[in-house]
């Protein structure tokens, strides 16, 4: 019995995610929507071809929708990439852990962070951010502090709102090519950092590592408003019964 609804419960975790990314797709040209933020995630046991979330995620990808999503919280074992970050497409962020360090070359990847290759031998993830003890909202307690793979996933969701307020006509393969290539090595395997932490700095060759482009910052209202616009990311979030959340 548990396991026939831990059966359908998946089922119907797939079916809603999928309708949800088909909705934004559907909308995208209405919304401009460009960005598409997944902290969430299910055990990868289906080939990636036939895989419905990978396969939704794709899709959304090939129609000019940049897709960042969690690699999961079930590190520090290899081969533990949820699904959809298993999808090829899609920009896979693990987290990592920077409350200890005083430079991004001593930063670590977190013990829970999901590791790959994925069971297909993809190297994933794409990229790590921090993701712990990271300041949040609460429907509790207001703010308190969470660590999680869905934590770092946002962080490299805005660092993308950013270069497409730049750089508004930039393809999801061109965002995701840009962002791996600033990253900082951290010197640890590619399946568990694969091109290295995150570093705003780099991503808009700046020095000062400031987290604002020169370019965003106008006087003209209008043109602020249409500048955020370019850089709308729609933040996905499901409850999974019986599925852990990442």
């Amino acid at each position: 019995m548990n396991l026939y609804l831990s059966f359908t419960l998946n089922n119907y975790f797939f079916t809603c995610i999928a309708s949800a990314i088909g909705w934004v797709i559907d909308n995208k040209d209405k919304y401009n929507i460009q960005i598409l933020n997944l902290s969430l995630g299910t055990p990868a046991n289906n080939p990636i071809k036939a895989d419905p979330l990978v396969r939704s995620v794709n899709k959304a990808i090939k129609s000019g929708i940049a897709v960042v999503v969690a690699a999961g919280n079930s590190g520090p074992n290899s081969q533990t990439i949820l699904s959809p970050g298993n999808s090829p497409l899609a920009i896979t962020v693990g987290a990592v852990d920077d409350r200890k360090s005083k430079s991004k070359n001593t930063y670590v990847v977190a013990p829970f962070s999901s590791r790959g290759p994925t069971k297909e031998g993809l190297v994933k993830p794409d990229i790590v951010a921090p993701g712990v003890d990271i300041r949040s909202l609460s429907n509790i307690e207001g703010y308190k502090k969470l660590s999680g793979t869905s934590m770092a996933t946002p962080v490299v969701s805005g660092s993308l709102a950013l270069l497409l307020s730049r750089d508004g006509n930039l393809r999801p393969n061109e965002l995701k090519s840009q962002i791996m290539n600033s990253a900082t090595n951290l010197n640890e395997s590619p399946d568990n950092q694969g091109a290295g932490v995150i570093n705003i700095g780099n991503l808009f060759n700046d020095n000062e590592s400031s987290l604002i482009p020169a370019e965003v910052i106008r006087d003209d209202s209008v043109k602020s408003k249409s500048r955020m616009a370019d850089g709308l990311i729609f933040l996905l979030f499901a409850i999974l019964i019986l599925i852990r959340i990442i």
